[in-house]
């Protein structure tokens, strides 16, 4: 336990453990308090208010009761009505007195009970009823002043309840200030003990540690006499300095030997990077000569994959175009088939034309024969006279008829002329449409027949191609394994130049460390 108490975070667990503990001593005695406080107005609440409010309901009833005997005696309400009321506010009465642990109700009933059977006789004895109503005032008199006994004892009951809570609420008021006073002055005492035993002790090993910081001095000592954390980071931070200060002294040593070296390293690189340089300017020579020619033999095999690339795209479109003209061959023949099947169809209207004209003539010969024939019936009709009037009016008609039907005639007569007429110029134009798609069939098949031999001659053009750009292409290999063995050569020569490079630069930067470090080693005392 003394071990506890004398580390830093022994002490300020403690304090806060001594809080915490006052704390739930307030908070007992606040929640006791509490408890007893609750109990009483539960009291209140479920015993005092329900009784007042049955007392308040007691009198309500009693008043009703008396009001409706009153209304019976002056005949204002009826028998039933009366025995309703009587029945009712006597139950709410009963209830009420019964919730106050009151009696005194029976001899209220009985008195209302002899006032009915009074006023509900056919002759009815009005001094017994006023007897009855006088002895029901004298009994609800009393019952009214047990309810103000009863309300009087209620309403001091909750006041001496109610006096009580307020004198605990006050106590546990005293009570709580006096805590908190108390918690104020345990305060104090905890911040003048930390700031006694934990604060001034950190501020002295802080100063000490920004002392040696300030100065780089390494032969400052820590006291170590402190059993807190204080002593233990003292004792640790002695050690660690008694080791910066062996470390630093080897350094020292070790940075003077170092810079000897890094100067004879130096020398020695500088010797290599001229002899590489040399090295290097040869290689370029040699890759700049190599390259020209390669160069060279690049465009000669440009040109010929260029050359063949024509070459294959002449024989593609050579050949797409023999394709096209192919199809236009037969869509052509297509074409004329389909207009040798109009000019068929056209000569077959114009048969049919025919006959349909044929038919018409001898529709239009029926019809003047018909005229004729009305006409005499006309006339033989006249000559009968009277009797004959209605053969007369039929043979008007028919004649009419056949008017009409010669006029049609006519003129279908004249569309099957028109008809004729432009399925005779289709036809003649079905014949030249045909001579013509004949003609274009010859000739494009003779384009075909030409693209063929384009397409040929392509194809020769193509193979020498291929064969030009095949021959400078192992030329163009061989240069380049050529170009790419002394490219190696050159790269190697760069990384040995870059690597002597860089082995002399990081040379010098492991000077320039050595120096910085002797210099930053210096400047601590106590080494």
């Amino acid at each position: 336990m003394l071990k506890l108490f004398k580390s830093i975070s022994g002490r300020i667990a403690s304090g806060y453990f001594i809080v915490a503990a006052l704390g739930v001593v307030l908070t007992i005695i606040l929640m006791s308090v509490n408890g007893i406080v609750d109990r009483q107005l539960m009291k209140v609440k479920g015993q005092l208010l329900p009784q007042l409010s049955a007392v308040s309901e007691a009198r309500v009833s009693l008043e009703r009761l008396q009001i409706a005997a009153y209304g019976r005696y002056a005949l204002s309400i009826d028998q039933n009505e009366f025995e309703r009321l009587r029945r009712e506010e006597s139950q709410r009465l009963d209830s009420d007195l019964s919730t106050l642990n009151l009696a005194g109700s029976s001899q209220l009933i009985v008195t209302l009970d002899k006032f009915s059977n009074i006023i509900n006789q056919s002759d009815v004895d009005w001094d017994g009823a006023r007897d009855s109503l006088a002895e029901l005032a004298r009994e609800a008199a009393k019952i009214q002043g047990l309810l103000d006994r009863k309300s009087e004892d209620i309403s001091q009951t909750t006041v001496r309840e109610s006096e009580e809570a307020a004198s605990l609420l006050n106590s546990a008021s005293n009570f709580t200030i006096t805590f908190a006073v108390i918690l104020v002055v345990t305060a104090v005492l905890a911040y003048t003990l930390v700031k006694r035993t934990i604060a001034a002790p950190v501020e002295v090993f802080a100063e000490r540690i920004e002392e040696a910081a300030l100065n780089k001095n390494l032969a400052v000592e820590f006291d170590e006499s402190s059993s807190s954390e204080v002593g233990m980071a003292a004792r640790a931070l002695n050690k660690l300095f008694a080791s910066f200060k062996a470390l630093l002294s080897t350094t020292l040593n070790e940075a003077q030997a170092l810079t000897a070296a890094s100067e004879s390293m130096n020398q020695v690189m500088e010797s290599a990077g001229h002899t590489v340089v040399k090295q290097q300017d040869e290689t370029r020579s040699l890759t700049a000569t190599i390259d020209e020619f390669s160069h060279g033999i690049e465009n000669v095999t440009d040109q010929a994959k260029d050359a063949e690339l024509g070459a294959e795209e002449g024989a593609k479109q050579s050949d797409v175009g023999y394709h096209e003209v192919q199809k236009t061959v037969d869509k052509i023949q297509s074409l004329a088939g389909e207009v040798e099947n109009v000019g068929n169809l056209i000569t077959k209207l114009e048969t049919e034309s025919a006959h349909i004209k044929s038919l018409v003539e001898v529709i239009r010969q029926i019809a003047d024969q018909t005229n004729l024939l009305a006409l005499n019936a006309a006339i033989e009709a006249a000559r009968a006279g009277d009797s004959g009037r209605g053969f007369a009016v039929v043979a008007d008609e028919v004649r009419q008829l056949a008017t009409r039907t010669q006029e049609a005639t006519e003129e279908i007569n004249g569309v099957i002329e028109t008809l004729s007429q432009n399925m005779h110029d289709s036809a003649n134009a079905m014949v030249v449409t045909r001579e013509t798609a004949d003609t274009s069939v010859e000739q494009a098949q003779a384009a075909g027949e030409s693209l063929i031999q384009i397409q040929n001659a392509i194809t020769t053009i193509l193979e020498a191609n291929k064969n030009i750009a095949r021959t400078t292409e192992e030329h163009k290999q061989q240069m380049d394994s050529l170009r790419s063995r002394v490219s190696e050569v050159n790269d190697l020569s760069e990384s040995v130049a870059s690597e002597t490079e860089k082995v002399t630069h990081e040379t010098q930067n492991v000077f320039e460390t050595v120096r910085t470090l002797r210099q930053e080693v210096t400047q601590y005392t106590g080494v």
